[in-house]
């Protein structure tokens, strides 16, 4: 892996006050406080229809760990993993959930054993990959899941290609550098999984056709040329 691709942003942006002020970012207006809810519901019909009952997950990255009481409370055993500290101390434990629930470590090298886990979910997180990163990431996920991983996968397609250009266009504005936000393109999502060997079991969109970003089940596999079939009712969901 080079140098660029082992030094994104978002391996050191989430301490100090970006970590202390996340879930209050993520509720801080009605839109945003919809995609909350909508996303819950979305990985909850995902869990509830492709996993089986008591299985073992990790919540990869687990940021603030909002994900691991509903994969708790839908009988599950799930271990979150993250790089910022800061991230990780903002959650209580909950009720029920062991300190060594919440595990500090680097989701390219983690420090579990092969096939640890049944599943890795990782929701809010590719996007910030460059590709080869992104690759590699997936294969480390595939390392520690027996079973497979549901992803949150950014991509950017005809129909939200104005809405990406515009949303770089916002951020450089009001931030004053680019936004370093990878997404794949129809195009290129097939390589990208069939570097890490890996097919597409399920998917399901945020918003239709709308959206940038999609819900992947994935297991492995020698080729990902299998099309996706819809997750149940198609959730129109606002994109991430």
């Amino acid at each position: 892996m080079t140098q660029a691709a082992r030094t994104y942003p978002a391996r050191e942006q989430y301490i100090g006050v970006v970590a202390s002020d996340y879930n209050r970012w993520r509720l801080s207006s009605p839109l945003r406080r919809f995609m909350w809810r909508r996303e819950f519901s979305l990985l909850e019909r995902i869990v509830r229809e492709q996993m089986a009952p008591d299985a073992t997950i990790l919540d990869a990255p687990t940021g603030t760990g909002r994900f691991i009481p509903l994969l708790r409370d839908l009988g599950h055993r799930t271990t979150g993993v993250d790089i910022s500290l800061d991230m990780l101390k903002m959650k209580p434990i909950q009720p029920g959930e062991s300190r060594g629930s919440r595990v500090r470590a680097d989701c390219e090298t983690l420090p579990f054993a092969d096939g640890a886990f049944d599943y890795v979910v990782s929701m809010r997180f590719l996007g910030h990959l460059p590709p080869e990163a992104r690759v590699n990431v997936l294969v480390e996920f595939k390392r520690v899941a027996r079973k497979g991983m549901i992803v949150g996968f950014p991509v950017v397609h005809s129909l939200t290609k104005l809405k990406f250009v515009a949303g770089n266009l916002r951020y450089r504005l009001t931030k004053g550098r680019p936004r370093c936000w990878w997404p794949a393109t129809p195009r290129s999502l097939p390589g990208e999984l069939a570097g890490a060997r890996l097919k597409i079991v399920h998917a399901a969109r945020l918003l239709g056709p709308f959206s940038q970003i999609v819900f992947l089940h994935l297991t492995r596999g020698d080729n990902c040329e299998h099309s996706a079939k819809s997750v149940g009712r198609q959730a129109k969901l606002v994109s991430a």
